[in-house]
């Protein structure tokens, strides 16, 4: 994906699952966009949220129906093989 978006002259390439993609490109990332969704759902796959120890909360913002919360966390340090 990342190659796609710089072949295409795209500054970012997103991810948006499954759970196996999500543990292979998190070394790679420098910024996660996080929607929380309030309640229970039914689910088998989910992004590794207790592995983001290298991010911090950038900003947090509610829906304007306050249903969910809009996250952008970035790395604290460079991820493996890209600069920041």
């Amino acid at each position: 994906a990342k190659d796609f978006a710089t072949h295409h002259g795209l500054s970012q390439a997103f991810v948006i699952g499954g759970g196996e993609i999500y543990r292979q490109t998190l070394p790679l990332v420098s910024t996660l966009y996080i929607t929380r969704v309030h309640g229970e759902f039914a689910g088998d796959v989910f992004y590794p949220i207790n592995e983001i120890d290298d991010f911090a909360k950038a900003d947090s913002r509610p829906s304007e129906d306050q249903r969910c919360v809009f996250e952008v966390w970035q790395r604290r340090k460079a991820p493996r093989n890209q600069k920041m």
